[in-house]
């Protein structure tokens, strides 16, 4: 992080304050902005940082909250709005809008005169217009969910009709959202499992009930599908309740993991 060291020990004889150290010191507001966005995901990429939520009225909308976004090395605010009109033909996007201050532009020693004092916003806008003001809300891929196929698929398939699998997941530091949405088969009465996206792995040694259904036991009863997994390992595991092998048969999975990843 970028700062100005300032201890009494170093500059004894005091320190000439300049436009130099002023940038320096914003510099350094923005390497915290950037290890906040990284915190939350984004990879410093475009994100948007806290809950936006639009209701849309047909031909006009609402921004019903104030939110913030993460975009080019900045966190820029977005205001509540009501009775938006929507443009024909567009779409959902930011428009990134700058104001002066009052007492801009500034006069330098050297005669020049520059804009200094800046607040920079974004407003939520429907519209068709582009250009560098506007940004698309597709771009923001930092908060978005990932989508990816895992390396590692064990005692499982969904080629049949109405069959699928997909899988989605986010990472916040150490903590990894993990959603999987199955519906196929579990073709071998043993343990099958998936691998997690890029070789994470879990920090811990853990389990959790899915939301689900797995087959029928012998005894008619329906089983209950067990997520598990070990410390230092990339791959989750299916079993019964109790942990052990699950009958070979049709299974349907739609549920979120939540771990602390290593």
């Amino acid at each position: 992080m970028r700062f100005l060291d300032l201890d009494n020990a170093v500059n004894l004889g005091g320190h000439r304050l300049s436009v130099d150290d002023l940038q320096y010191l914003q510099d350094g507001i923005f390497d915290v902005v950037s290890a906040m966005a990284r915190i939350i995901g984004s990879g410093d990429t475009a994100a948007i940082l806290s809950d936006l939520t639009i209701t849309d009225n047909g031909t006009t909308f609402n921004v019903e909250k104030p939110a913030a976004v993460y975009y080019q090395g900045k966190v820029w605010l977005v205001a509540t709005a009501s009775n938006q009109v929507k443009g024909s033909g567009g779409e959902y996007k930011f428009q990134l809008v700058t104001e002066l201050g009052a007492n801009d532009p500034v006069t330098y020693g050297s005669g020049a005169q520059f804009n200094v004092h800046k607040n920079q916003y974004m407003r939520v806008v429907f519209t068709n217009l582009t250009g560098s003001d506007y940004v698309a809300f597709s771009a923001f891929t930092g908060s978005a969910w990932n989508a990816y196929t895992p390396v590692t698929i064990s005692d499982i398939t969904y080629a049949g009709p109405g069959e699928s699998l997909s899988c989605r997941y986010r990472v916040q530091g150490k903590t990894m959202f993990l959603s999987i949405n199955f519906t196929g088969q579990f073709t071998n009465a043993s343990v099958p499992s998936l691998s997690l996206p890029f070789n994470h792995k879990f920090k811990n040694n853990g389990g959790k009930l899915l939301v689900g259904t797995t087959p029928v036991g012998a005894d008619g009863a329906e089983g209950i599908v067990r997520a598990a997994w070990n410390a230092n390992t990339n791959e989750i595991r299916f079993g019964n309740s109790t942990g052990s092998g699950l009958l070979v048969g049709a299974v349907d999975i739609r549920d979120t993991l939540i771990f602390e990843i290593a």
